[in-house]
């Protein structure tokens, strides 16, 4: 989220990608940008159950103004599928 009036700049980036241990993980990371930021690993028996948690957050953050888009100058992983959120 980027509101330069509000002082804004917030991402939510998420991963999914198998673990070491068989199951599927979802990799969330968020924070402001140019910030280290927090993230939040959930484990899934399956790779549908994990995309059908991705799904909802999706929902929740886009409700909450979030747009979907690659981060500006960001390496990207070669790791599962990710998904960028930014406002």
């Amino acid at each position: 989220m980027v509101d330069p009036a509000r002082n804004m700049a917030k991402f939510y980036t998420m991963v999914i990608s198998p673990s070491l241990f068989g199951d599927v993980a979802l990799v969330r990371s968020w924070g402001r940008m140019a910030k280290r930021g927090a993230f939040r690993i959930n484990l899934f028996g399956s790779h549908g159950e994990a995309e059908v948690a991705r799904a909802k957050i999706v929902a929740q953050k886009l409700a909450r103004g979030y747009r979907v888009g690659a981060m500006p100058a960001r390496p990207r992983a070669n790791v599962g599928i990710q998904l960028d959120l930014f406002t």
